[in-house]
């Protein structure tokens, strides 16, 4: 049995949880599910973009945007595949938020913020280096049991 889950809207924020929006990209595949999920998190050190998504969908770009509040803090990045990644570069250049990738990243044209290590604490997320996936994968697990795969 699969668990499957209604069409999501896009380009629209929706709390799936405390602190956290998500926001999914239009880009629905065998790889991606329903489309590249983005999330928008609240943490101690203000808000967090985690996968800002694909470069080409410019109404989800423009959703991440709208709803970056009063506090935006930084870009987490899980992998640098183009579904995850890809706006990454428009959005740094749009918000000047730093970005941070793992040290495993292997993108040398891209020259990130900070670099991120398993077992590392940013803004109250513990950093777990999965590799697997994609050789920089990363997942961030929250202290009350929340973990962000990257995965779709």
């Amino acid at each position: 049995m699969f668990h499957t889950e209604p069409e999501p809207c896009r380009a629209r924020a929706e709390q799936v949880a405390e602190g956290i929006l998500r926001i999914v990209a239009s880009n629905p595949g065998k790889m991606t599910y329903h489309g590249t999920n983005s999330y928008i998190i609240d943490t101690p050190d203000g808000r967090f973009i985690l996968d800002p998504g694909p470069a080409e969908d410019s109404a989800h770009f423009e959703a991440i945007v709208e709803n970056l509040g009063g506090n935006p803090a930084g870009i987490l990045v899980s992998h640098h595949h183009s579904d995850h990644f890809g706006a990454v570069p428009g959005l740094r250049e749009r918000t000047g938020l730093p970005v941070y990738v793992s040290r495993a990243f292997p993108d040398d044209a891209f020259q990130p913020d900070g670099f991120l290590e398993d077992g590392q604490r940013i803004a109250g997320l513990t950093v777990l280096h999965t590799p697997g996936h994609a050789s920089d994968h990363l997942c961030f697990a929250r202290l009350d049991g929340v973990l962000f795969t990257g995965v779709a």
